[in-house]
């Protein structure tokens, strides 16, 4: 299932092998992305740096290039079903704080995010490598962000 829907890229334009790679590179870390908050605080404890254990992914593209569509199938193949999408909008510290704090496992996806939604919020949500860890928290999500080029 998986091998023939990375073989539907071939209608896009562009080097499919290396879309290929990297599509898989990310789902790869997507199924692995439920245990990163525990990785993350037992790397903390014994003096190892939590950005060695990403809890924030970005699938960065040109449009109508699959990136979409890859979530709605992660999210599919993790828990059975759809999980929700969330717009640009969604991007803000207010919006996904409490929604970490409260959502376990499947990522928070957040797509085609704007460039200037981006500069405005990235550093109190991506930038803040110690959220989670002065908590205790194991069992966060972690975040998708899909943007275009």
């Amino acid at each position: 299932c998986i091998t023939s829907f990375f073989d539907g890229y071939s209608v896009f334009h562009g080097n499919l092998h290396q879309l290929q790679r990297d599509y898989f590179a990310f789902m790869v870390w997507a199924f692995a992305s439920p245990f990163m908050p525990r990785l993350r605080l037992a790397a903390s404890k014994n003096g190892y740096e939590p950005y060695l254990f990403p809890v924030t992914g970005m699938l960065y593209g040109d449009s109508n290039a699959g990136k979409t569509m890859l979530t709605k199938l992660l999210s599919r193949l993790m828990c059975g079903k759809d999980v929700s999408i969330n717009d640009s909008n969604a991007f803000t510290y207010s919006f996904l704080d409490p929604l970490r704090k409260e959502r376990e496992g499947i990522p928070i996806v957040i797509d085609d995010l704007a460039k200037q939604q981006y500069t405005n919020n990235y550093e109190k949500i991506i930038k803040d490598n110690e959220w989670g860890i002065k908590d205790g928290l194991i069992n966060y999500p972690a975040l998708v962000i899909t943007l275009i080029r």
